[in-house]
């Protein structure tokens, strides 16, 4: 044993990675974010979105190399503030950011009093506080980094937090120029609450998903070069257990190490690897866990049937074969509601795959064929499947309310889906017009990714916007196949929702629906049609379509956010990576 082998094991399995030399990758975020605030169309908000453990908090804490010395960074953690009530919130937040603004950047600000928050805590933060800052950071920006921000809603759920606190921190990020916004979320945009998902309608998205291959190889053999060798064919190895996911390659690697420790062997072998895997499910339980405890029956059920037709190995599984299993173990559930829970796993990447499907992480599979065999569970999510049917029938069949009869028995709202005249063409930013145009395949990109909003003051009458699919033409022309449709709660007497759409389609360059790409760039409509030019009265429950053409993306772009800030919707994750 060399006395390398007796040194601290480089690999961290769980915390965030405060430091540059276990970090690798992300420049593609880290290149986002450059171009948001400091590009040429700034933009001071940005949305940090993906599934647990996938780095977001390790961003987070590398974001600082990477804008320079005009912008002043502090990390708020929101899993360590009490958030009971926005005076105290507002306060922890003053306090964090003296204490960091003083200890990273040598820089005094008077620090408040906690009873200095208690009469009017928003007037005293932005009117006071705020002031402060602006006086000892001069022209420099200040960037709130938010982690863990999905408590904010929690607490407004649990009525421990204001519900305008989503409103008061829209109102800073809009009035504050120098006041950028990161934000640190588990979540999809379309599963927030309306509240929740209003406060982000004007940010730009940036996913944080699995790493790179060159990245996640580099993570595996630069820490322990010197040290040991991984077998080429060790590496592969971890690489297809881990699928890239920077939490489980450290875990598998930490692992790796503590066995070399005892063993001494290099290089490190495919079978040294294999024998760390039930010890590396047992460590990452608590994370495999939260998959299967956010999942539904239906979905539990799709994943233990895909482990148990695996075996042994982490091969791809047809949506046909899932369905044949269930029915041999007498759940003879529709092809329908199998392909909807396949695609909602995807979205949330615990499988991966179009027509095929495998597990994003091998260490799911081996997760579930210790704890969940299908059948073990077949019986319990059979009835939790079937009681949740009941329940929707029975709410179908429940008699209706008599309707409120209202001074004016019917009325119609109408939405505006944009300014119809006067609009200018907003060019996309110059840096990506140096990088090699590589337009996606031609062909239809199908999607399910929707947004939903209040029409005016009316809490009961909602319109809900979903781009259905995305058809790559010939020319890399991208068409974007809208959808609305109006949601009216019983009882509300009302005709239904107008949409007066664009009336000309010479009025492109609309400033207020566009898309934007996870490079940064914005791209304004060259041309529209159906909805989104006409004007229709769309009755409950009924759908109206419409299309936005936007031209080919700059560059590499593939992952695009549509947007709609007349009606506060921004929808995330729209991706052209497979047809």
């Amino acid at each position: 044993m060399t006395e390398s082998s007796i040194a601290a094991n480089p690999y961290i399995a769980g915390n965030p990675v405060t430091g540059t030399q276990m970090f690798f990758g992300r420049e593609d975020v880290f290149e986002f974010i450059q171009q948001t605030l400091i590009g040429r169309h700034q933009n001071n908000i940005i949305v940090l979105y993906g599934q647990r453990r996938t780095g977001k908090t390790s961003v987070l804490y590398q974001v600082r190399r990477h804008l320079g010395p005009d912008y002043l960074h502090v990390l708020i953690d929101l899993q360590a503030f009490s958030l009971d009530g926005i005076a105290t919130f507002l306060w922890e937040i003053a306090g964090v950011t003296c204490r960091t603004l003083r200890r990273e950047y040598d820089i005094r600000v008077e620090q408040p009093q906690r009873q200095e928050f208690a009469t009017d805590p928003r007037g005293f933060f932005e009117g006071v506080f705020l002031s402060r800052i602006w006086s000892a950071i001069g022209h420099r920006h200040l960037v709130l980094m938010f982690d863990e921000t999905a408590r904010l809603e929690d607490q407004v759920q649990d009525g421990k937090l204001e519900r305008d606190v989503f409103d008061y921190l829209r109102h800073l990020m809009q009035h504050n120029q120098q006041l950028d916004f990161i934000f640190s979320i588990g979540s999809r945009l379309e599963e927030m609450q309306r509240e929740y998902a209003v406060l982000f309608n004007v940010a730009l998205y940036k996913q944080i998903t699995t790493l790179a291959p060159e990245a996640a190889r580099a993570l595996i053999t630069q820490p322990v070069k010197g040290t040991f060798d991984y077998e080429d064919a060790a590496v592969t190895q971890l690489l297809k257990i881990s699928g890239g996911h920077a939490y489980y390659t450290q875990l598998l690697c930490h692992s790796v190490y503590t066995r070399w420790e005892h063993t001494g062997s290099s290089p490190v072998t495919v079978e040294d690897v294999r024998a760390v895997l039930p010890e590396v499910v047992e460590r990452g339980t608590a994370n495999l866990k939260f998959v299967w405890d956010q999942a539904s029956p239906l979905e539990r059920l799709v994943i233990t049937g895909m482990a148990e037709l695996m075996g042994d190995e982490n091969l791809p599984v047809a949506t046909s074969r899932v369905q044949e299993l269930l029915a041999e173990k007498q759940l003879d559930l529709p092809a329908q509601e199998i392909n909807k829970a396949m695609g909602d796993l995807v979205s949330r990447e615990v499988i991966v795959g179009t027509e095929e499907f495998q597990f994003a992480t091998d260490l799911l599979r081996l997760y579930l064929r210790q704890h969940h065999r299908i059948d073990w569970v077949r019986e319990d999510l059979g009835a939790a499947i079937q009681q949740t049917r009941q329940a929707q029938v029975a709410k179908k069949r429940a008699p209706r309310r008599p309707r409120l009869i209202m001074a004016v028995s019917v009325a119609t709202v109408t939405v505006i889906l944009g300014i119809l005249v006067g609009a200018l063409l907003v060019p996309p930013s110059l840096p990506s017009l140096l990088r090699p145009s590589t337009p996606p395949d031609p062909g239809l990109y199908e999607f399910n990714r929707c947004g939903l909003t209040p029409v005016g003051e009316v809490e009961r009458l909602l319109l809900r916007l979903c781009v259905e699919s995305v058809d790559v033409q010939p020319n890399g022309n991208m068409r974007f196949n809208i959808s609305w449709k109006t949601e009216i709660e019983e009882g509300l007497v009302v005709d239904g929702i107008r949409v007066t759409g664009l009336l000309k389609a010479s009025d492109v360059g609309n400033s207020n629906m566009y898309i934007t790409d996870d490079q940064g760039n914005r791209y304004d409509f060259v041309d529209i049609g159906g909805a989104a030019k006409s004007e229709l009265l769309i009755p409950n429950g009924e759908t109206a379509d419409g299309w936005f053409l936007f031209p080919p993306p700059l560059g590499k772009a593939r992952l695009f956010t549509f947007h709609d800030d007349d009606n506060f919707w921004a929808i995330p994750g729209i991706s052209l990576e497979t047809p």
